[in-house]
């Protein structure tokens, strides 16, 4: 893209069919976020945005967003548009860490807040440890159930620290959570071997 080499329309027709065809090998393949990010930057030295439909560099988006390098990237070379979108629609189907992480990569601070995003995703933690709690799981999947949830909670208080959101959402809140959920775990162990 620095070269700005003149690209004729005989290989722009060549590189939008390769395009198409890459797209179409990716939508089986949610895995690999490298060659998604392969097939944004060829996409975007050839210059066919203009021939995807949002909903593809969305879903092309979200493949690369765990990468901050490949964020950094998409953000200067063309997709800088869609990454508002890109955020909502992560909202919307509520990876809500995954949005949090993408606001905060792309310093979209005043368009996103991402501290209530961040809060309701550890609100929905504690909410889904309180049904695991009430639910006729045996010992042991309790336990399991709860150590995800726990590291969950982990990475919100990763992320504050990353992004530096201490002011605003002091990683003591979630700390305590996360005791809370151990003295859970302790309180189901301690019944569980007095039942057996």
């Amino acid at each position: 893209m620095g070269l700005s080499t003149h690209v004729g329309p005989h290989l722009k027709e060549n590189a939008k069919n390769l395009a198409s065809q890459w797209k179409e090998k990716l939508r089986g393949d949610t895995e690999n976020s490298l060659e998604s990010l392969g097939c944004l930057l060829f996409i975007a030295v050839y210059e066919l945005l203009g021939t995807l439909h949002e909903d593809e560099i969305v879903m092309l988006l979200r493949r690369v967003s765990q990468h901050k390098q490949s964020l950094e990237l998409c953000q200067t070379h063309g997709f800088a548009d869609y990454i508002p979108d890109f955020i909502r629609k992560l909202i919307e189907k509520k990876p809500l860490m995954e949005a949090v992480r993408s606001i905060c990569a792309f310093k979209l601070f005043d368009k996103l807040p991402p501290v209530p995003l961040l809060k309701e995703y550890v609100d929905d933690v504690m909410m889904c440890s309180e049904v695991i709690c009430g639910s006729q799981m045996i010992p042991d999947e309790k336990d399991k159930a709860l150590n995800g949830k726990i590291a969950d909670l982990r990475a919100a208080i990763q992320c504050i620290k990353n992004y530096d959101l201490e002011s605003e959402y002091p990683s003591k809140t979630v700390e305590l959570q996360i005791i809370q959920l151990e003295m859970l775990k302790e309180k189901w162990r301690s019944l569980a071997s007095t039942q057996s």
